[in-house]
């Protein structure tokens, strides 16, 4: 029994090993190698996970940028700076090359009011971190744990397998799933909802929002990272800015003050994305209310169009620098009410 065991062992092994390889071909059959890549990162407003095929980013996304480029989404929900920086890299291993990374970001990503996570809870974006000399910046800034999770995890690369796994889970489960939930809203979903409106409310109520606080945020700190290993990649990088959640509900629900800090905030982090030298559009204006299923998640293709015309327009102008800001910046949450 005891000369088994280790046979067996390996045994198991292996096979994982064969549904790893397998899974990494799979994926990698799907790159087109005589397109551009251009690749969606971000947190669950960018998963579009209420959407089905042909209205996610992604699909839009194809479609308008057509024929010479293809589109994948890495987004995944409560993903991080970290786990940003992780999606890119995880990109380019499955799809071969990234020609453009596009991430549609909240205008409060920067915002730090509590303890701060700098990956998702397990940490498993970690398997994908490249050990070569782009990750020096990176695990420079790792403690004891971040160190530990990492170790866990590059040992675990084997088993990417539960990647694949995710990613059929996904496309053929979750956003159906999300879909029905929507539709049903039922009254206790609608209660959370409120609850989440109120409390995003009063955090804005309180916020400081000096630059000193704002832009030097661990977060902030973290998405100088993911930056600056897109300008060593060469990847050409637009972000997207979006409302910190359903302006119809920040009209009605937050105090004036909490809108004049989510103004600062829009104006910060355009000046940011300046002073880093990346592309990014300003769309907090263009997503209104009726787009919107809970707070922070989009319901209606309106929204995606919304965003990717704007994709469109960046890819159209050469990938080049592009920085729009409203006039009167101070006015821009009295518009948001619509029918």
């Amino acid at each position: 029994m005891r000369s088994k065991l280790p046979l067996a062992v390996l045994l198991a092994v292996a096979a994982w090993a064969l549904l790893a390889l397998g899974a990494y071909v799979g994926v990698r059959l799907q790159s087109d190698t005589s397109k551009k890549t251009l690749v969606f990162v971000g947190d669950s407003f960018t998963g579009n996970y209420r959407f089905a095929k042909p209205q996610r980013l992604q699909d839009l996304a194809e479609t308008a940028l057509a024929p010479t480029w293809q589109v994948f989404n890495y987004g995944r929900p409560g993903a991080f700076a970290l786990d940003i920086l992780l999606q890119l890299q995880e990109a380019q291993r499955f799809s071969g090359r990234v020609d453009a990374v596009v991430l549609p970001l909240f205008v409060s990503k920067f915002l730090v009011t509590g303890p701060y996570a700098r990956l998702d809870e397990r940490g498993d974006n970690l398997r994908w971190l490249r050990l070569d000399s782009t990750a020096c910046d990176v695990v420079a800034t790792f403690g004891t744990e971040l160190w530990k999770k990492l170790v866990i995890h590059k040992a675990g690369l084997l088993f990417a397998v539960y990647d694949l796994l995710q990613y059929a889970y996904i496309e053929a489960v979750q956003s159906p799933q999300e879909r029905d939930h929507m539709r049903t809203n039922p009254p206790e979903r609608r209660v959370a909802i409120e609850a989440h409106v109120i409390g995003h409310a009063r955090t804005w109520d309180t916020a400081t929002l000096a630059p000193a606080t704002f832009l030097d945020s661990p977060a902030a700190r973290d998405f100088r990272l993911f930056v600056a290993y897109a300008k060593t990649e060469h990847i050409p990088l637009l972000i997207a800015l979006i409302p910190n959640g359903d302006p119809e509900e920040i009209a009605l629900q937050f105090s004036p003050r909490a809108k004049a800090n989510l103004d600062m905030a829009r104006v910060q982090m355009l000046d940011w994305c300046q002073q880093q030298g990346v592309a990014a559009v300003d769309l907090t204006d263009r997503l209104g209310g009726h787009v919107y299923d809970d707070f922070t998640h989009l319901k209606d293709v309106r929204g995606n169009r919304v965003i990717v015309d704007a994709v469109q327009r960046w890819v159209a102008g050469g990938t080049q620098l592009v920085r729009q800001l409203a006039a009167a910046p101070q006015a821009s949450w009295a518009v948001k009410r619509t029918n």
